[in-house]
């Protein structure tokens, strides 16, 4: 079961990585006096590769909770 939710994982992982290359990048930008990373258009497609990164992330932040 582990080993199917690790190889699972990291093929979202690769999807991922792959949905990102259709988008432009994130520009670095000040706000509140703090360097951060923004994209500067606003469409669906970069609000999807966010969600996807923020599942990813969650899931991995579960994974490591478990292993622990």
């Amino acid at each position: 079961m582990d080993r199917l939710v690790v190889d699972t994982l990291r093929n979202i992982e690769h999807i991922l990585d792959s949905l990102e290359a259709y988008v432009p990048h994130p520009e670095a930008v000040e706000v509140n006096g703090k360097r951060t990373l923004r994209y500067k258009e606003k469409n669906i497609y970069q609000a999807i590769v966010q969600k996807l990164a923020r599942v990813v992330s969650g899931l991995n932040a579960a994974l490591m909770r478990i292993k622990s």
